[in-house]
């Protein structure tokens, strides 16, 4: 949703360029009227700030204090404070991959500070705020931004000069050069990419060409930078190809691998798990220990998602490489830990005859090949430690995620995230973003049941937002009408990769106890349920607690009871489980 009136595009344009920055408010409104505020200025201003909340659902300040990780615009005693989450505006996008650029290319990591510096101008897709009017404010933003990107632009090429680019770069460079003559920075860097591509004639024309613009728009001579890099080319110096040329070693290496899936759409509501994993694999200590972090949630609730997430996030700072691999094949159980080694060692340059056969060599050949590397390390449903074993890097510098369907313990691992379910607005939030504002609004209680019917679980809430999409004629209440809900969620799916995993007497424990268990049960009315003793019974509970298919609900008395949730019941139900019972309330129909 963008305004389109012209004055809720610069306040709104104000605000985010300073978000979870206070702007005060005679700041907006000398942006919005610099040469003479109207006496009707301040109610003007309040009117635009309470159209764009209820245009951009971005809270109400009389509710009470937004939450940490929501967003929302605030009203402050002097201002106005829009909270945003990380990576929510373009702009701060660009910066912080354009520090990221800077500080690889400073140590000296030029493959890596060439990608990022190249991410960053990416995040571009024309000039800054182009559609937005502009007033002092916003003009120095634009001026301060586009500065950052011309600088941006000149790092990304000299590193593409050190990478032997020449070829690649004067296209590129006699472009810039023609929109911007007088800017001796893309003009010095025209004639290098000319002189090393071996067209001398070609560079020293450049310098002319630059010297009669400068002349003639400036009145000025060329620098002494420029000036120097001229008798360098008519000197014929060894040195200035020698400083800029490719070892031979660096022009043979293999790429790092990169094996990480394509990136998932924005996540809503995990600003919080994200921004722990993001410090944990990118601000973190020097402990000469690789850090293993787990993400771990029941059926439908995003952790590989979220992995994937940062994973992406992070990847600038593993630039030797980063390995993916998914440990469980739905319908098949768990994959094969060698067939993944051999997968991994590939992605290093190792060739099919130079893999080893035996698993516990494969497991070493990985382990010192990461030993003096920068490497994350994904690894998606893993069912259990032995597998995660094989397959950590060695490196101090390197990092795992692993996401998993069940709880895992290992000696390895320094940090388990449990992913909770969306609480009611953010996943409300989740159904606006997927079916759109007017659509939602229109039917508002019903998508709140819908909301609350999916549990709070990504996976169902944006299956059921895809059905909606696909019939955009269908009012919500006639899909929470559908005889087979769980399958239109997407859940079933799920959970019998998730029941595919428990033991098989667990497995049927689950069977028996899922279309009956309607309410929280303890293990003595579980073992009434399933005729056995009550430490059995207990067991099974703790299995599927393990494995995020049923729930521990706290008592009043101290004590807690287990519940299994309603849509793994329905998933059940779906897979051929015995049939719920007619008064289950995860059957009931809205009409």
């Amino acid at each position: 949703m963008t305004p389109t009136a012209p004055k809720l595009r610069q306040v709104m344009a104000v605000l985010s360029v300073s978000a979870n920055r206070l702007i005060r408010t005679d700041q907006l409104i000398d942006e919005l009227w610099p040469e003479r505020p109207p006496a009707s200025a301040m109610t003007t201003l309040q009117t635009y700030v309470y159209k764009l909340r209820k245009l951009m659902l971005l809270g109400n300040p009389s509710a009470g204090p937004a939450r940490e990780t929501a967003v929302a615009l605030t009203t402050r005693p002097s201002g106005y404070l829009l909270r945003l989450p990380d990576h929510a505006v373009d702009a701060g996008q660009f910066e912080e991959l354009a520090h990221r650029g800077r500080t690889e290319l400073a140590a000296d990591r030029v493959d890596s500070a060439a990608s990022v510096l190249r991410d960053a101008l990416e995040v571009w897709r024309g000039p800054a705020l182009t559609d937005v009017p502009a007033g002092p404010l916003l003009r120095s933003e634009i001026v301060r931004l586009e500065e950052r990107r011309k600088s941006t632009l000149e790092l990304r090429v000299a590193a593409d000069l050190r990478l032997g680019r020449y070829h690649d770069l004067i296209g590129e460079l006699t472009n810039l050069v023609a929109g911007e003559p007088t800017h001796e920075g893309f003009q010095g860097k025209l004639m290098l990419a000319l002189h090393l591509a071996g067209r001398r004639s070609d560079a020293l024309r450049v310098y002319q060409s630059a010297r009669e613009s400068l002349a003639g728009e400036l009145g000025l001579e060329p620098s002494a930078e420029l000036q120097r890099l001229q008798r360098r080319i008519l000197d014929s110096d060894g040195t200035l190809e020698s400083s800029f040329q490719r070892s031979s070693a660096r022009a043979g290496a293999i790429e790092p691998p990169a094996q990480l899936p394509p990136k998932v759409s924005g996540l809503i509501g995990r600003d919080r798990p994200a921004g722990e994993l993001h410090d944990l694999l990118c601000k973190r200590l020097p402990t000469g220990v690789p850090p293993v972090l787990v993400v771990t949630g029941p059926p439908g609730v995003g952790s590989s998602a979220l992995c994937l997430q940062a994973a992406h996030q992070a990847r600038e700072s593993y630039p030797d490489g980063q390995f993916y691999a998914k440990l469980t094949a739905p319908g098949s159980g768990p994959v094969q830990v060698d067939d993944v080694l051999a997968a991994f060692l590939r992605g290093t340059g190792t060739s099919h005859h130079g893999l080893p056969d035996d698993l516990k060599e494969r497991s070493g050949l990985f382990r010192s090949w990461t030993a003096r590397r920068r490497v994350l390390v994904v690894l998606d449903d893993v069912v259990d430690t032995d597998q995660l074993a094989h397959l950590l890097p060695s490196g101090p510098d390197c990092a795992t995620l692993v996401a998993t369907r069940r709880r895992i313990h290992h000696p390895s691992v320094s940090r388990t995230v449990d992913l909770a379910p969306l609480d009611d607005a953010d996943a409300l939030a989740l159904l606006v973003r997927e079916l759109g504002s007017p659509r939602v609004r229109r039917q508002l209680a019903d998508a709140r049941r819908l909301a609350e019917f999916c549990g709070g679980l990504p996976l169902a809430l944006r299956a059921a937002a895809t059905v909606l999409r696909v019939r955009s004629h269908w009012p919500i209440a006639h899909l929470l009408r559908q005889e087979k809900p769980a399958t239109w969620l997407g859940v079933a799916a799920s959970v019998r990769t998730t029941c595919d995993l428990l033991p098989a007497d667990v497995r049927a424990t689950l069977r028996v106890l899922a279309p009956t268990a309607t309410a929280p049960l303890t293990p003595v009315d579980a073992a009434a349920l399933l005729g056995a003793d009550a430490h059995a019974a207990e067991s099974a509970l703790e299995c599927l607690v393990e494995h995020h298919l049923a729930d521990v609900v706290p008592t009043d008395a101290g004590d807690f009871q287990y519940r299994i949730p309603p849509l793994v019941r329905l998933g059940l139900r779906d897979l051929g489980a015995p049939p719920l019972a007619d008064g289950d309330p995860s059957v009931r129909k809205f009409a």
